[in-house]
């Protein structure tokens, strides 16, 4: 009787771990023995936006889920070598980092595809059981981070290049690309001695990042693409890519932009819009809150509005506008150990209240549901139809940043008139091709 006893409560315990462990509120996880995903982050705003994400976690959810999770930042200088060096050394920490949406070529085959992950419901939901809709998500973002079908990242932050204007001077900003300069010359004092700006607009010509990231919105409206269909063949000398580049070449020659452009980034075009010397501009969606802060803007913090970037003009009168579209995002270290913990904290992060706790302390989540909320403050209702409707990323291949900084020697020698559209866009093309002709680009696809 009395073993047979002991075997009733046996079996009777057995159900009762069975019954628990599917009810529970992470039946994948173990809340017995608590595990630390470390996430490693970049220096800089998105850092400090996130350390409260993370202290919420681990306040309201690490007990629950046996999920705890440490940030560690480090600095901006020389990140992405750094980070480089790390995930090739085949190191499992950290578990999560911090990559830039269109540098993810370079180290995409140290990442974890999360497809997987997003398929399942007990991963790709919040800690109460909900589901994450993948689709809250701006597509452009999406197409950011995925190679051959496979998703490399969930975004946290969006960057994109928009349209600032003067409230008080312009009432229509410009819809095309010529009309981008026609307004300009109105607002510049050698065109119009009554123009209450000394120029019309500004440019981001320095030679990094931002002069090609803004000239993609031009070759794109042209109908631009990187590769002719089908293959890793350069298209940059093509219609597109020599009309795109005659648009600076004209910007250039009107002098509706002052004359040293050339040294000019996001910080010279802020200050350009700060102090009133421009009435227009193509601008980071990161400066709104500088612009419109009365201390940091005093002569124009109320004057100033925020649109989609001009376009091209169609044969039925409709105008196709792009707005160029990247992210910065987390992903999973291919050695982690706890890529599932991971996964777990990237989803809520990027889809559940973690997004809109990162949201309010600086961030900027890409998600439908969040830029069109009704508290939504500008820029994000903007945002939600410029990136959501008009948004492109550069397609995902290995050489990304090198292609771009290709792309902005040539972009820079029109500006000072040592190249034209044509030879630029022909020396472009030209040395893509070699690139990848070397790299065997040309045997892969």
């Amino acid at each position: 009787m009395r073993i047979k006893k002991i075997i009733k409560l046996m079996s009777v315990g057995m159900l009762v771990v069975i019954i628990l462990g599917f009810v529970g509120v992470f039946p994948v996880f173990s809340k017995s023995s608590e595990v630390t995903v470390l996430l490693q982050m970049r220096s800089g705003p998105e850092a400090t936006a996130m350390e409260p994400v993370v202290d919420y976690w681990n306040k309201h959810y690490a007990a629950s889920t046996g999920i705890r999770v440490r940030q560690v930042t480090i600095s901006r200088m020389g990140y992405y070598v750094k980070l480089f060096n790390q995930l090739v050394s085949g190191t499992q920490v950290p578990d999560i980092v911090f990559p830039f949406g269109f540098g993810i070529g370079k180290i995409i085959e140290y990442l974890e595809p999360l497809n997987s992950f997003i398929e399942d419901e007990s991963l790709f939901s919040s800690p109460q059981g909900n589901r994450y809709d993948i689709k809250d998500m701006f597509p452009a973002m999406l197409k950011s981070v995925t190679l051959n079908g496979k998703i490399y990242m969930l975004a946290t932050d969006v960057s994109a290049p928009l349209l600032y204007y003067r409230t008080d001077l312009i009432k229509t900003p410009p819809q095309t690309w010529d009309e981008f300069i026609e307004m300009a010359k109105k607002f510049t004092k050698s065109y119009n001695p009554d123009s209450p700006t000394e120029y019309g607009t500004v440019w981001m010509a320095k030679p990094v990042l931002d002069d090609t990231l803004c000239w993609l919105e031009i070759f794109w409206a042209y109908g631009g693409s990187f590769f002719k269909e089908g293959s890793y063949e350069p298209n940059f000398n093509s219609p597109a890519g020599i009309k795109a580049t005659e648009f600076l070449k004209k910007l250039s020659d009107s002098k509706v932009i002052p004359p040293d452009v050339v040294t000019y980034e996001y910080p010279e075009v802020l200050a350009a819009l700060q102090t009133g010397k421009v009435a227009f501009a193509i601008e980071w969606n990161a400066a709104y809150p500088d612009l419109t802060n009365p201390k940091k803007s005093p002569k124009v913090y109320d004057k100033i509005a925020i649109t989609n970037p001009p376009g091209v003009k169609q044969a039925d009168g409709s105008i196709k506008r792009v707005v160029e579209t990247h992210c910065l995002g987390l992903s999973i270290n291919k050695n982690s150990q706890y890529k599932r913990e991971a996964f777990k904290f990237m989803s809520w992060v990027t889809f559940g209240e973690g997004a809109k706790i990162y949201l309010d302390n600086g961030g900027i989540p890409p998600l439908f549901s969040l830029f069109t909320a009704p508290e939504a403050k500008s820029p994000l209702p903007e945002m939600a139809e410029a990136v959501g409707k008009y948004g492109r990323a550069i397609p995902v291949f290995k050489d990304q940043m090198t292609v771009i900084f290709m792309n902005t020697k040539h972009l820079n020698k029109v500006f000072i008139g040592e190249e034209t559209p044509e030879e630029a866009m022909e020396n472009f093309n030209n040395e893509v091709y070699e690139l990848f002709k070397e790299r065997g680009y040309f045997e892969e696809k």
